[in-house]
């Protein structure tokens, strides 16, 4: 789905966040939205060791799903998560 939103490859993405996910697992979420059998959004969290600042990733969103909320909704629940742990402020890779 990265690969096909930003037109390159970015299968390192999953490299990336299966290292992390071995690594600090309480620190990192990664929400996938699925709609007609296909993952059509997905964006990810990481709760920084200092605990006051969660960092917002992703956020990518197939080009015939955009438009319809799905990219508010994950930052709403990145940002709900980042508070039910204490953090205070956001950071967002943007």
């Amino acid at each position: 789905m990265e690969s096909e939103v930003w037109g390159s490859d970015c299968g390192f993405i999953s490299d990336h966040l299966a290292g992390r996910l071995a690594t600090v697992p309480d620190r990192l979420a990664i929400y996938t939205v699925e709609a007609a059998g296909q993952v059509v959004a997905a964006a990810w969290v990481m709760l920084q060791e200092d605990g006051e600042f969660a960092s917002l990733y992703g956020g990518s969103t197939l080009e015939a799903w955009r438009g319809r909320g799905i990219y508010r909704a994950l930052v709403a629940v990145r940002a709900r998560l980042a508070a039910e742990h204490g953090y205070k402020y956001l950071h967002v890779d943007a």
